[in-house]
């Protein structure tokens, strides 16, 4: 009949070696010829107690450790979970307020230009090939390539430039 798990664990503790440097010294992180009643480095520094050799500890993880491990990793899949539904629902929002007004949310299409080559009336078309118009012109001003709504702040523009000039420009200067 094998014996009982509480006389193995008991005798477990009491079988494992004791360490081979005393409290003390591996406190002070330094060699100890492991002499009783006093090591070496021990009466050197004069400590006036007798040297104390614990058992060795087991290796590896703390009991317990891993349940913890397994307890977080629980968490954030629940929450991978949770979020997962959020962002379907949200898709799904989307995509019936696309359906539902499709013009409204697009984004602006630049111009169309219907280019007709000249009749025979003797006018030269210009270098390029694009007839000079009031809309080709307009459509090509900084105003309308560039929207407001797309930069920055004015006040975290110049905030910006300042932290530039002071951090980056005197170590890379552009001229």
């Amino acid at each position: 009949m094998p014996p009982d798990r509480s006389s193995r664990a008991s005798s477990a503790t009491q079988d494992r070696p004791l360490s081979t440097s005393c409290t003390a010294c591996r406190n002070r992180k330094v060699r100890c010829d492991s002499a009783k009643p006093a090591c070496d480095g021990c009466v050197k520094l004069g400590t006036p107690q007798e040297c104390v050799y614990l058992p060795r500890q087991k290796p590896g993880l703390k009991t317990g450790f891993n349940t913890g491990l397994l307890e977080r990793v629980g968490a954030l899949e629940q929450d991978l979970t949770f979020v997962k539904a959020e962002l379907a629902e949200l898709r799904s929002q989307t995509s019936q307020h696309a359906t539902l007004s499709p013009a409204s949310g697009s984004i602006p299409r630049p111009p169309t230009f219907d280019y007709r080559p000249p009749a025979a009336t003797g006018t030269q078309p210009p270098p390029n090939g694009v007839p000079p118009s009031s809309a080709t012109i307009q459509s090509m001003t900084p105003q309308s390539m560039v929207h407001e709504s797309d930069l920055p702040q004015p006040e975290l523009l110049n905030m910006l430039y300042d932290l530039y000039f002071q951090h980056v420009s005197p170590f890379a200067p552009m001229f």
